[in-house]
């Protein structure tokens, strides 16, 4: 940690020695400089490594209070997209109980597939990644642990730019305690291909289900009638990771950039059928066109005709 101008000495942010993975430090070393600010000017005077006589001991076994999970991709590389397969183990020994990571009982053994999660926060040094669970043939299986209902989607959370750890495991708690749906979270240790990577945040990933976003369930035969009306789940978002379409709203935000508002959809995603397309932006807007109305406290054509009031606060 530090500000420009950089001077000084500082240690490295994990273990230079796992980094250098017993080999020879004699030789030729390269300082990469990644500068991720748009207006930022300086360059490079010089640099250099010093080694001591005392080289570090090596790390002592993680064991924790929390859950550890160990995720071994077998020497490849975590991609930003697709997903590759990687070994999940959870060492969960129970409350009150202390897990070690050498333990070889396991409260969950199997397979996932495992991509980078995150738009800006993919520059940190500490990662978040999304993952399923997967069956020995690569095919997605609901899988229950942790306490979590069984389903293939999830989330390890790296939360880098919240040094707490907390913000989002507390709103969603909170949210939860209020008899709502969030992501259910839990605390865990991560040792990612042998290193220690640091506490993260298992969450559950929107998504359609009875036990997430409890809303009915919609196929592309669902064009007319009752079944037409959802549900749906729609977002407004980062366009990173989405790609399904979606489309713009007619009224303009109060943000002093003034974007248009674009919402993306989400649930149904990639069969999304035109009836249903028109269905959900007509009733949006028709929401939108109410809210933004003269009349918008009416309790009958105003903004509680397309929204309930207590669940839309």
């Amino acid at each position: 940690q530090g500000s420009a101008p950089f001077n000084g000495t500082y240690k490295p942010q994990g273990d230079l020695g796992l980094f250098n993975n017993g080999s020879n430090g004699n030789g030729t070393w390269y300082l990469k400089i990644r500068d991720t600010g748009p207006q930022d000017t300086g360059k490079v005077t010089n640099w250099s490594i010093r080694f001591g006589n005392g080289p570090a001991s090596p790390p002592q076994a993680l064991n924790s209070n929390l859950p550890i999970i160990i995720i071994n991709t077998n020497g490849q590389a975590i991609p930003d997209d697709p997903k590759i397969s990687a070994s999940f183990k959870i060492i969960d020994n129970g409350p009150g109980q202390r897990n070690y990571a050498t333990d070889t009982v396991f409260a969950y053994n199997g397979e996932i597939g495992i991509e980078q999660r995150g738009s800006s926060s993919g520059w940190a040094p500490k990662l978040s990644y999304g993952f399923e669970t997967w069956d020995g043939n690569g095919n997605e299986v609901d899988s229950s642990f942790l306490g979590f209902p069984a389903q293939s989607d999830w989330i390890l959370s790296a939360s880098y730019y919240d040094k707490t750890l907390m913000r989002n495991v507390l709103s969603y708690k909170l949210f939860n305690e209020m008899q709502h749906y969030a992501s259910r979270t839990r605390y865990v240790e991560l040792i990612l291909n042998g290193q220690y990577a640091g506490v993260y945040m298992v969450m559950e990933k929107i998504k359609r289900d009875n036990n997430r976003v409890d809303v009915a369930k919609i196929t592309d035969r669902d064009t007319i009638g009752d079944g037409l009306t959802g549900g749906y789940i729609y977002k407004i978002d980062k366009f990173t990771g989405s790609g399904a379409g979606g489309w713009y709203s007619n009224y303009q935000p109060s943000n002093p950039t003034g974007d248009a508002i674009y919402y993306q959809y989400e649930y149904p995603k990639d069969n999304i059928k035109p009836q249903q397309q028109a269905y959900l932006a007509g009733y949006v807007d028709s929401f939108e066109t109410a809210l933004f109305g003269n009349n918008f406290q009416d309790p009958v054509n105003g903004f509680r005709r397309y929204a309930g009031e207590q669940s839309f606060m």
